[in-house]
């Protein structure tokens, strides 16, 4: 596999979660079946379920579980999903996404940094409501038939989970600007909502000095949840940031479970 299509396969994975992300608030994608409606495929449908594997596999870690809900395959298509549910959500932890092996083999191996969520989802999102847990995430790709999956193979997707050891607070003057629109700023007044339900301090305006927070013991990161160098910008930091995290607690899970592609392929 070329070095273009895997950077590929990282954006489809990419605009997925963000996806995943943006309809958060508006229809949690909760089930692997809501995945796969997601998707475009009805999963009731025999056609759609004979290329399903129910996996169902959780683990808990730092007090952050994580459940491999299912894989689906027909020859063309793979989908992985799993979802996330932080079980001490007044204190957000980041979990990120770092590999998917398909029988030994690393289709990430060209990427550059993992896909970094914090849990719950409060950072950058516009919520109604309770801040976001619990829903799916996942892997899809349209060309897995040049990944060869033949035969019976292992499967395996690994995560990080940090859960940081300092407070958080979001230093961001844009995010106490009012939006016009009246839809626009209740989602806004909901976001800043949750931020505090996470225990999440909003520097007050006039207070925006990083380096202070920093000095005080806070965590900072602007209101994407990127974290902020002391001159306030992510400069020199990984896109994706989470493995510039590093005062923090931290525990590796790997999933491992085993797929008939054939038989889920028809062939």
């Amino acid at each position: 596999m070329g070095v273009k299509h895997k950077r590929a396969l990282w954006l489809v994975l990419m605009i997925a979660a963000a996806f995943a992300l943006t309809a958060a608030s508006a229809a949690p994608t909760q089930s692997f079946d809501d995945f796969l409606a997601d998707c475009g495929m009805d999963p009731s449908d025999p056609a759609v379920s004979s290329h399903v594997t129910r996996i169902g596999q959780s683990v808990r870690v730092l007090d952050v579980e994580l459940c491999m809900e299912g894989l689906y395959y027909d020859g063309q298509r793979l989908l992985i999903g799993w979802k996330t549910d932080n079980l001490r959500p007044e204190q957000p932890a980041l979990v990120l996404y770092t590999n998917v092996r398909l029988g030994g083999i690393s289709v990430d191996a060209d990427a550059d940094f993992p896909i970094s969520q914090w849990w719950p989802r409060v950072f950058g999102l516009f919520v109604t409501g309770d801040p976001i847990n619990g829903l799916m995430g996942g892997f899809d790709s349209a060309n897995a038939k040049d990944f060869l999956l033949q035969s019976t193979q292992d499967v395996s997707v690994s995560f990080t989970v940090k859960r940081p050891r300092r407070p958080i607070t979001v230093v961001d003057a844009d995010i106490r600007n009012p939006y016009q629109d009246a839809a626009a700023e209740t989602d806004r007044q909901s976001m800043l909502a949750a931020m505090e339900a996470c225990c999440v301090t909003i520097a007050p305006e006039g207070d925006m000095d990083v380096q202070a927070w920093q000095d005080k013991g806070y965590l900072v990161v602007n209101r994407g949840g990127e974290l902020l160098n002391a001159d306030g910008t992510t400069d020199d930091m990984t896109l994706l940031n989470g493995e510039d995290l590093t005062d923090a607690d931290e525990a590796d899970v790997t999933f491992t479970f085993t797929v008939d592609f054939d038989a889920l392929s028809g062939e």
